[in-house]
């Protein structure tokens, strides 16, 4: 397969593709291109497709008073391969031969993302490809729900057509970038993060007439390590978005090198977010921000955000 390099054109550069696409070609017939295996046309055509699909699927996130989705190439790229990989091998399912999800198949790509979802559509119309598949997945409820998922910012659209069938497939895919993160987290289980969250609830429940940070710090590393869960005070982490560091700051105890435990001023929704940020399915598993207000004692836990349907 040849890596397709370049942006998706849109508005007056979408005509410009049609334009070219019709001047290029051997042959029409009722507006149908005529080419034996994939020419240089009908790839012409099959990028201006995926251009009339992003517009399609932004012009119904616009009706429903959602923000527009930014064409990601790297994304558009995992979409395409999909798409080849259905084509080639005779199937049309979200897990693929080797039994890889559209998760699996972003991160070999490297791309770190929090929220992923993805849509496929065949048909071996191509005339109306673009209206179609837009239709078919607005009609369908968890196609729906992924192309108008709030948290999705970023997309990408793949076409590849098999010759022998004349059936053409469509991937897209949705996310949702996320921070790569150093050091780099360990995926803990959902039992592993309810046993240092009980401790930590333990270690706060004893110095609740005493409370000071350190008391409960103290306490809470003698127990985990006590029960031979790994933990390291004072970690510096960076957070990086397309390899530009975007974040930096220091954490009390990292648990399990999964499980961030933080003592901040107030427990603030800045603080919130801040760590959310930090908390995704390929970052850390899980923070508890503690804190003093009032005379109560807060510790709010953020878990992974899960992904949307497929």
């Amino acid at each position: 397969m040849k890596k397709r390099i370049g942006s998706i054109a849109s508005g007056a550069g979408l005509a410009g593709w049609i334009l070219l696409a019709f001047l290029l070609s051997d042959t029409v017939t009722n507006g149908v291109y005529l080419l034996p295996g994939q020419s240089r046309t009908e790839s012409s055509l099959i990028q201006s497709s995926e251009a009339l699909i992003l517009n399609n699927v932004n012009r119904e996130r616009t009706k429903h008073g959602l923000p527009e989705l930014t064409w990601a190439p790297d994304i558009a790229e995992v979409a395409l391969r999909h798409s080849e990989d259905m084509a080639t091998k005779g199937y049309f399912s979200h897990v693929n031969q080797e039994g890889d999800s559209v998760d699996t198949r972003l991160e070999k790509a490297g791309i770190v993302f929090s929220v992923s979802a993805e849509n496929l559509f065949t048909t071996n119309d191509f005339t109306e490809i673009a209206e179609s598949s837009v239709r078919s997945w607005m009609n369908s409820p968890p196609h729906r729900d992924n192309l108008l998922n709030a948290d999705v910012t970023d997309t990408g659209i793949g076409i590849h057509k098999a010759v022998r069938m004349n059936t053409y497939y469509i991937t897209q895919v949705f996310i949702k970038r996320a921070l790569k993160i150093y050091p780099s987290p360990a995926r803990l289980s959902d039992k592993e993060i309810d046993t240092i969250f009980d401790i930590i609830s333990a270690a706060i429940n004893k110095s609740k007439y005493d409370y000071s940070d350190s008391a409960v710090k103290k306490r809470i590393l003698k127990e985990l390590t006590d029960i031979g869960i790994t933990v390291k005070e004072d970690v510096f982490v960076e957070g990086f978005l397309d390899d530009i560091p975007v974040l930096g700051i220091k954490i009390d105890i990292l648990a399990g090198s999964g499980f961030i435990v933080d003592f901040t001023e107030d427990g603030s929704e800045d603080d919130l977010g801040l760590y959310s940020r930090l908390v995704h399915r390929q970052g850390y598993s899980a923070a508890v921000l503690i804190s003093e207000t009032d005379g109560k004692i807060l510790f709010p836990i953020i878990k992974i955000q899960q992904t949307g349907p497929e």
